[in-house]
C-alpha cells in the first residue's frame, strides 16, 4: 500500500502593524516627538538603530495595510514618518560607534596579570638548568631545547606553564617517544619533581611535570619547531 503524504500549507504569520486608530496616533506621536535631546537620552546608539528599524517597518506595513485612506492624510502621515526616520539616521551617523572601547579594561587586565621581571628571570634561569640536566644523558648532549609560547612572545602571564620544544639541528630521524622516555626517566629520579606524566599516545607526545623547587610547571614536546618560529615572529611584530 502506498502511503499518502499530505502537504499542509504553512499559515503566514500576521505581521505586527497598527490595527486601530488609537495605535496609529500613538505611533505617530512617538515619531513626532523625536528630537536630538530625546535621542541623546537613549541608552546607546544600538537603541537608536533598533528604533529606526522599527519605525521603517511600521511605515512599510502601514502603507501596505492602509493604502485606501484619504490620499492627503496618507501623505501627511508618511511625511511624519520621513521626519522621524531622517532624524534617526542623522543622529546615528554623527554618534560614536556601537562597539564600546575595551582598551582600558584590557590594558588593566594585562598589567595586573603580567609576569614580573623577577619571574621572567627565574624562568630563564630554570630553562638553563634544565638544559644542563638533559645534556647529562649521553645520547642527548646535542639536543636543542627552545621555549615557545608566552615565554618567548612577551605575552607572559604570571604563573603560566613553560613550553619547551626539543629537536636536533641536523634533523636526524629519531623516535619522539624514545627520546622523551629518556627524559621522563631522568626526571623521575630527580628530587623536587611532581605530577610527572608522559602522554605518549598524543599526536605530539608530551611530558608534563612540575618543579617544586622553582614552583614551575613545564610541558616538553619534540619536533614542534614551527611553534618556536611562530612565537619569535609574534615577538618581532
Amino acid at each position: 500500500a502506498k502511503r499518502v503524504f499530505r502537504v499542509r500549507k504553512r499559515r503566514k504569520r500576521k505581521k505586527s502593524v497598527p490595527t486601530t486608530k488609537t495605535s496609529i496616533v500613538d505611533l505617530l506621536s512617538s515619531v513626532e516627538t523625536l528630537n536630538l535631546e530625546s535621542l541623546s537620552s537613549l541608552e546607546s546608539k544600538q537603541t537608536c538603530i533598533d528604533k529606526l528599524e522599527h519605525t521603517i517597518q511600521c511605515r512599510r506595513l502601514f502603507n501596505w495595510n492602509y493604502s485606501n485612506i484619504n490620499q492627503s492624510e496618507l501623505l501627511s502621515i508618511n511625511a511624519k514618518f520621513d521626519q522621524g526616520i531622517n532624524l534617526l539616521k542623522k543622529y546615528i551617523g554623527n554618534s560614536s560607534p556601537v562597539i564600546p572601547n575595551y582598551d582600558e579594561h584590557i590594558r588593566k587586565l594585562v598589567s595586573d596579570n603580567k609576569a614580573s621581571n623577577q619571574e621572567i628571570r627565574k624562568n630563564a634561569k630554570w630553562i638553563v638548568s634544565f638544559r644542563k640536566l638533559v645534556h647529562t644523558i649521553s645520547s642527548l648532549k646535542e639536543l636543542k631545547m627552545e621555549p615557545f609560547g608566552s615565554q618567548v612572545n612577551t605575552l607572559t602571564v604570571s604563573g603560566v606553564d613553560i613550553d619547551l620544544c626539543c629537536f636536533f639541528e641536523d634533523n636526524r630521524d629519531r623516535s619522539p617517544k624514545q627520546l622523551l622516555r629518556k627524559i621522563y626517566y631522568k626526571l623521575s629520579k630527580k628530587n623536587g619533581i611532581s605530577n610527572l606524566n608522559f602522554i605518549s599516545h598524543a599526536r605530539i607526545p608530551i611530558i608534563k611535570f612540575q618543579d617544586n623547587i622553582y614552583n614551575i610547571s613545564c610541558d616538553i614536546s619534540f619536533g614542534n619547531r614551527l611553534a618556536v618560529y611562530n612565537s619569535r615572529l609574534i615577538k618581532d611584530y
